[in-house]
C-alpha cells in the first residue's frame, strides 16, 4: 500500500494453494495518483441505505382486469413483502390515471405507513426526442408541488437509460423544473457508461446506472460469458457509473437484476436479424436451438427459435451482485423488479419478435425464491454497516481483484481504511472455464431460465492476506475479532475465511480504532 511517502507495497492473496499478487495502491493524499477522481460535495445525502426494487401500478391493475385480486389488495401484498424483507424502497412507474382516481394516493398513505420510499418515475411525463419540453415541465412542476414535500417521496425521475443524443434535451427539462421547484430531487439511470459521464449540468440529486451481466449477446458472436467473467464486467460498469456521480455530487443509485426472459423467433426474423452481418453465428444459432444449447432451443409450443436473453444468476451470484455494488460506492440499489404473479402463459408482444416474460420479468409476489432470498439476506448483513457506509469515501484507484477475490479500499471519516472484499467464486461451467465458452461447450437452461450445467462452489473458501504491519492488523467488523494469523508467510499474513457470494468489511488500523468504531455497528455475529 501507499503511505504518506508514496512508498508502494505489495498484497499477496494466497488460496487454493496459490499465490496470486495484486497491487492494491490506497491513496493516502488526495492528488498523489494520476487519475485522480475528486467527488464533488454531495449534493444530496441519504439519511439511510436504500434498496428495493422496481415496481409498476398498472401491473397490478392488469391483474384485477384479468379476473384476479383488487388492485389495492395486489399493492398491499408487495409492499408488505418488501417490508417483511427489509426493503425500504421503489422506483415506482406512475400513470396519469393513478393521479386522476385516487391510486397513487393509495400508494403514498401505504408506503409511508411502512417507511418505505419512493422514487417516482412521472410516465406522464417522459421525456422522448419528439416530446414537447415546455408541457412536460408544467406537468411534472405540477406533480412535484403536490407530491414533493410527502413524506414517502425520495426523487422524481422523468426520464431512464437516455442515449447521450436525448442529454441536451434532459438538461432543458431538468433547468425547467429546479427553475419553478428549486428543491425538486431528480433520479436518473443510465444504460450507457458513456452517457453517464456526459451527463450535463444542473445535474441529477441521484444518479447510476444499470449493468446486467447475466446475458446472452450477440456482440461476442454469441458465446455467452461465465460467472466469473459476468462479475468482472458488472465491477468495472459499477466503478465507472460510480464515477460519473460521484464527479458530479450524485447520491449514487445502482440497479441490478436476477430476472429472465426470453425473446423468440421465426426463421424469416432470425435470418432477416443476422444473415447478412452474422451469417456464421446464425448457422450457429440453428445448431444450438436445435440441440438446446448456449442460450438457445426450440420452443415447443411454437416451433420458433427462442433464446434466454437474460437468464437467472447462478446460486449465490444475487448474493454477490448486492455486495459488489456497494463494495463499489452504492448508497443505494434497486433491482428490477418486483411485479404481481401473471398467469404462466403470458407472452406479450414486442416488436416483430414476440417475448415471454418469465415471472413477469422480474422477482415474483407468488414465493419467496432463491434470488429473493439472498437480495435479502446480503441487504441485512451490509445494512448493519449503514452509519460507516454513508460516511465512507472510496478510494479511486482502479483494482483488478484476484481471481474469486474482489476488494476495495474506502477511507472512513476518522481516518482509518476499511477493505470491503467479496468472494465471487460460486461455482463453474465446463471444468472452471473462467472467461467465454467455446461454441461447442454445455450451457443449458431449464424452462425457468435456471441454469442447468453450473456446478455451485457450496464450500468457503480460504484465502491469504498480507498487510503491512505499519497499517495494523486486519479486524473483521462482523465479529469485531481480528483475523486469524496464516500458517505460510510472514508477520502481515492473515485468513479469511468466505462463502461463496459472501462479503466482509475488515478495517485496517489499531486495536483501540476497532473499539472506537465498533458501537458505529450494529450488532456483532456469533461463533467464532
Amino acid at each position: 500500500m501507499s503511505d504518506s511517502t508514496g512508498r508502494h507495497e505489495r498484497v499477496v492473496v494466497r488460496y487454493d494453494g496459490f499465490v496470486i499478487r495484486a497491487f492494491l495502491v490506497v491513496v493516502l493524499l488526495i492528488g498523489m495518483c494520476t487519475g485522480q477522481v475528486r467527488a464533488a460535495e454531495p449534493r444530496f445525502s441519504a439519511e439511510r441505505l436504500y434498496a428495493g426494487f422496481h415496481a409498476y401500478g398498472y401491473m397490478h391493475d392488469r391483474v384485477e382486469r384479468r379476473g384476479g385480486m383488487k388492485y389495492e389488495q395486489s399493492v398491499v401484498r408487495l409492499l408488505d413483502l418488501v417490508q417483511r424483507h427489509g426493503f425500504n424502497c421503489l422506483y415506482l412507474a406512475v400513470r396519469q390515471g393513478e393521479l386522476d382516481d385516487g391510486r397513487f394516493d393509495f400508494w403514498l398513505a401505504q408506503c409511508a405507513a411502512r417507511d418505505i420510499r419512493l422514487v417516482c418515475q412521472l410516465d406522464f411525463a417522459y421525456l422522448r426526442n419528439g416530446s414537447d419540453v415546455d408541457a412536460f415541465v408544467r406537468k411534472a412542476v405540477s406533480f412535484q408541488r403536490r407530491y414533493g414535500k410527502h413524506e414517502a417521496v425520495l426523487a422524481i425521475s422523468v426520464r431512464e437509460e437516455p442515449l447521450a443524443s436525448l442529454l441536451p434535451k434532459l438538461k432543458v427539462y431538468y433547468e425547467g423544473i429546479l427553475r419553478e421547484v428549486p428543491d425538486a430531487r431528480i433520479q436518473l439511470t443510465h444504460a450507457k457508461t458513456n452517457a453517464a459521464a456526459l451527463t450535463p449540468e444542473p445535474y441529477p440529486h441521484l444518479m447510476g446506472g444499470d449493468p446486467y451481466p447475466f446475458h446472452w449477446t450477440a456482440w461476442a458472436q454469441g458465446y455467452t460469458a461465465t460467472p466469473a467473467y459476468g462479475f468482472t464486467w458488472y465491477r468495472k460498469r459499477c466503478h465507472n457509473f460510480w464515477e460519473a456521480a460521484a464527479v458530479r455530487g450524485s447520491l449514487y443509485q445502482l440497479t441490478f437484476t436476477s430476472n429472465a426472459y426470453c425473446r423468440f423467433y421465426t426463421e424469416p426474423e432470425l435470418i432477416e436479424r443476422y444473415a447478412e452481418k452474422k451469417p456464421d453465428l446464425l448457422e450457429r444459432i440453428r445448431r444450438w436451438a436445435k440441440d438446446g444449447n448456449q442460450s438457445w432451443f426450440i420452443d415447443p409450443e411454437t416451433g420458433r427459435h427462442a433464446v434466454w436473453m437474460l437468464h437467472r444468476p447462478p446460486p449465490n451470484a444475487t448474493r454477490a451482485m448486492v455486495w459488489i455494488g456497494f463494495m463499489e460506492g452504492a448508497k443505494s440499489m434497486l433491482h428490477w423488479s418486483l411485479v404481481p404473479s401473471y398467469p404462466p402463459d403470458l407472452v406479450e408482444k414486442d416488436g416483430p419478435a414476440k417475448v415471454k416474460h418469465f415471472n413477469a420479468g422480474g422477482i415474483d409476489l407468488a414465493g419467496d425464491g432463491p434470488e429473493l432470498a439472498e437480495y435479502a439476506a446480503s441487504f441485512r448483513e451490509i445494512r448493519r454497516f449503514e452509519n460507516l457506509i454513508l460516511n465512507m469515501r472510496k478510494d479511486t484507484t482502479s483494482l483488478i481483484g484476484a481471481p474469486g477475490l474482489m476488494h476495495r479500499m474506502h477511507e472512513l471519516d476518522t481516518g482509518q481504511w476499511l477493505a470491503v472484499v467479496v468472494n465471487t467464486h460460486i461455482g463453474a461451467w465446463n471444468d472452471g472455464n473462467s472467461t467465454f465458452l467455446a461454441a461447442d461447450d454445455r450451457y443449458r437452461f431449464d424452462e425457468r431460465g435456471r441454469a442447468i450445467d453450473f456446478r455451485p462452489d457450496p464450500d468457503p473458501r480460504t484465502f491469504r492476506i498480507e498487510v503491512p504491519v505499519d497499517l495494523g492488523a486486519p479486524f473483521d467488523l462482523h465479529t469485531g475479532r481480528a483475523l486469524r494469523r496464516a500458517k505460510e508467510g510472514g508477520k502481515g499474513s492473515y485468513s479469511l475465511d468466505l462463502l461463496p457470494g459472501r462479503g466482509r468489511f475488515l478495517l485496517v488500523a489499531s486495536k483501540a480504532d476497532l473499539s472506537a468504531l465498533m458501537p458505529r455497528v450494529t450488532g456483532i455475529e456469533a461463533g467464532p
